[in-house]
């Protein structure tokens, strides 16, 4: 499971989770990723950050032949995507400063198996965004 959400100046754009039934880390954050272009792209977004606290993840996505990967049909689809004409910034962040995401990843444990879209801020976040956009960082067991 994990969630993923866009922001636009500080505003909400859109959110989702998708939570799995099994798959381990690294197969959640590809997926995530691949979620998150996708809707970028679909919504008409040209430039995009592209966060994630995976470095592995971020290497799989710009490396070449991933065939003998588990995860190389995921992995490529990424790639198709980030092979687009638009302009999508890849970057690590710690996990302390994904707490937005780790919210959403949280809830949904919560949630039944697959994709949920969130088309609206829940209440509990708007700290952790807040807290995302000037950088200070929020305790998340809160």
């Amino acid at each position: 499971m994990d969630g993923a959400f866009g922001i636009l100046l500080g505003q909400f754009i859109f959110g989702f989770i998708y939570r799995l039934v099994r798959g381990d880390n690294l197969s959640v954050e590809i997926i995530a990723c691949v979620y998150g272009l996708k809707l970028a792209w679909d919504s008409g977004y040209r430039k995009v950050i592209l966060e994630t606290n995976s470095m592995e993840t971020l290497d799989l996505m710009t490396v070449g032949s991933i065939v003998e990967h588990e995860d190389h049909v995921t992995i490529e689809m990424a790639q198709d995507l980030l092979r687009q004409t638009w302009e999508v910034k890849m970057q690590h962040v710690s996990h302390e400063l994904n707490k937005p995401v780790d919210f959403l990843a949280r809830w949904g444990l919560s949630t039944h198996p697959g994709f949920h879209s969130i088309n609206q801020v829940p209440h509990r976040l708007i700290l952790f965004l807040q807290s995302d956009c000037s950088g200070v960082v929020v305790d998340a067991r809160h």
